[in-house]
């Protein structure tokens, strides 16, 4: 074979450093694996954690160390066990898809990808079908499945439904004995019952909560538990009113299932809430639960109070230190017994907690040598600094709330809350989405704060009331925030709306629309009268970004609309002139496609 000077170098240069595929993949196996879930396998005794970035690892539930790894996606969100203990389904938030997975053997293997709306993020079984909500796609899709001989499955993907919902959907758990599903907002307060047979929406309950970031069943499905915390809009981000806990409350709520199937029944009654914290400590940011056999109920403190475990007449509160961050928890066994594995994605460990003994194992899931207790991780930059701080509970006076609590994951509640944000108290205001805020200066509604370290300085002292406080906890807050990115438009610009898409995107120029709103960044330096004054009759505001305004649920400083066209239509914002309805429901095209980087 005749080899030129050209081909032999390049062979060379494979044999040195691999193939270019080869290089790609070592070097994305050296991130940190960010776990986001945890199951534990009986048969053949194995815990398996889904990592963000991209694989599931394999460790012992004995020594926790990791045995071996998986590279199946981009951004792992959830993974799923199914009843057989042999198939999981794992999601890829990136990616949008699930993945289907067989552990035969022990050994992990992909059986089959599914596209699906954006951003999965949780999965359920239920009559043998999967169900997974989609964050930012606002969809609940359902994939049936199908045995084809023994331990064989297969998706039916010519059954595939999908049904588009008027809300962020995350968390989902399905009714013992019932076809129903209990579907519950990522962002707000929303709770749907949805049926699991056809997937029509059966109820959809407004109740007083937000972050709801747990959700099961007890008494053998006749309730539904969620951990969530409330916003009370008429305190104030005082000294006292954080103290005493009344502008932050975290709690879990149990509801009546034949109260939410109901769209005209009344969620609350017969339900009852378990207050987490009290004065002097309190639970910021409560996450994933568990119902224990015990009729104790387990739930993880995201904000740092670790795992809280609650009798069940919720009367009495014992804590367990597991770190900080959003956790995923697994009910399993190890060689001691029963115990429950927790993994935080923000520390990238993963821990066991023995139920009887209450001790805690954690090994470093960064630490190449995985021991126990190991903490040989990546160099903590200033961005993954202030990522830990922005969940970090411990930054607000006793602990009630972090910055997630009310900007959950850096977007928003949608709530209103009184801030001081603009230098004044009783004008309670909505809560901003934190996507994208790097390009949104100046800051504060009524654009006081010139830069994103100035707001964070302010929020940290009017807001959170931190007293004291390492150094530079602003400036690495501030880091982390300049990094995400804007929210994804609601919806694309497609060939079907081409004439909608065209008709308001000149309306949108044409009207004055731009005055204020300018593209790429959709918002404006300056600060406008808007003529829609609030409780001290101040009507001068600078404009928020429309990036990604078809996601939010409520609508202008004080939340006083609840949707575009309200604003357009009723409110006649901007005021320049009024919109017919078919104007309208062009621009309602036009801006829910504004979102994402890049610019129209």
């Amino acid at each position: 074979m005749n080899v030129t000077p050209r081909v032999f170098l390049g062979l060379c240069l494979v044999l040195f450093i691999g193939s270019p595929l080869a290089a790609l993949r070592g070097s994305v196996r050296e991130r940190a694996p960010r776990p986001v879930a945890v199951v534990f396998l009986p048969v053949p005794n194995q815990l398996l954690v889904a990592n963000e970035c991209g694989s599931v690892s394999v460790h012992s539930p004995d020594s926790l160390i990791k045995q071996s790894e998986v590279w199946i996606g981009k951004k792992l969100s959830d993974l799923l066990l199914l009843e057989d203990g042999i198939h999981l389904v794992a999601l890829d938030e990136a990616d949008s898809q699930a993945i289907l997975l067989s552990a035969k053997s022990g050994k992990l293997r992909v059986l089959d990808r599914i596209a699906l709306p954006r951003s999965p993020v949780r999965a359920e079984e239920k009559d043998g079908c999967v169900f997974v909500s989609s964050l930012w796609g606002r969809a609940l899709s359902r994939i049936p499945f199908r045995y084809e001989g023994e331990k064989s499955l297969s998706w039916r993907k010519e059954k595939v439904q999908t049904v588009r919902l008027s809300f962020s959907p995350r968390e989902v758990c399905s009714i013992p004995g019932r076809s129903l599903l209990i579907v519950a907002d990522g962002f707000g307060g929303n709770v749907a019952c949805i049926r699991s047979v056809d997937l029509e929406l059966l109820s959809l309950h407004q109740i007083r909560a937000h972050n709801i970031q747990g959700l099961g069943v007890a008494q053998n499905g006749q309730r539904v538990l969620l951990s969530h915390q409330i916003l009370n809009p008429l305190a104030r981000t005082t000294f006292d009113d954080i103290h005493w806990g009344e502008l932050v409350s975290n709690v879990i709520r149990e509801l009546q299932v034949e109260s939410l199937v109901k769209q005209d029944g009344n969620p609350l009654q017969r339900g009852r809430v378990i207050q987490l914290g009290e004065v002097g400590r309190g639970a910021a940011d409560p996450g994933p639960l568990l119902r224990l056999s015990s009729g104790k109920t387990l739930v993880a403190l995201s904000g740092g109070g670790g795992l809280c475990i609650t009798d069940p007449e919720g009367s009495k509160e014992e804590r367990i230190p597991v770190g900080v961050g959003p956790m995923a928890l697994g009910l399993g066994r190890s060689k001691n017994g029963s115990c429950v594995f927790v993994v935080s994605k923000l520390l990238d460990t993963l821990s066991r907690v023995d139920l009887e003994t209450r001790r805690v194992a954690t090994v470093d899931l960064v630490d190449r040598i995985g021991r126990v207790g190991g903490g040989g991780g990546e160099p903590l930059t200033l961005a993954k600094r202030g990522e830990r701080l922005f969940y970090d509970g411990s930054l607000s006076h006793d602990g009630w709330m972090s910055c997630h609590s009310c900007h959950t994951d850096g977007h928003t509640a949608g709530l209103l809350s009184d801030t001081l944000g603009d230098g004044t108290f009783g004008t309670p205001k909505r809560i901003l989405s934190l996507l994208g805020v790097s390009d949104t200066a100046p800051y504060g509604w009524n654009g006081s704060l010139p830069t994103l370290e100035d707001q964070v300085e302010k929020s940290l002292a009017t807001t959170m009331h931190l007293e004291g406080g390492p150094e530079g906890v602003a400036q690495a807050l501030a880091s982390f925030l300049k990094n995400l990115p804007p929210p994804p438009p609601l919806s694309s610009r497609r060939k079907e709306n081409e004439a909608e898409w065209e008709r308001g995107h000149d309306l949108f120029q044409s009207s004055g629309c731009m005055k204020c709103h300018r593209g790429p960044e959709w918002t404006s330096p300056l600060t406008y009268d808007v003529n829609l004054r609030d409780e001290k009759g101040l009507s001068t505001f600078n404009p928020p970004s429309l990036r990604g305004v078809g996601h939010r649920n409520r609508l202008l400083h004080d939340g006083r609309a609840s949707s575009i066209e309200e604003v357009l239509g009723r409110l006649n914002h901007p005021g320049t002139e009024e919109f017919s309805k078919a104007q309208i429901r062009d621009l309602g095209v036009f801006l829910r496609s504004l979102g994402g980087k890049k610019s129209i």
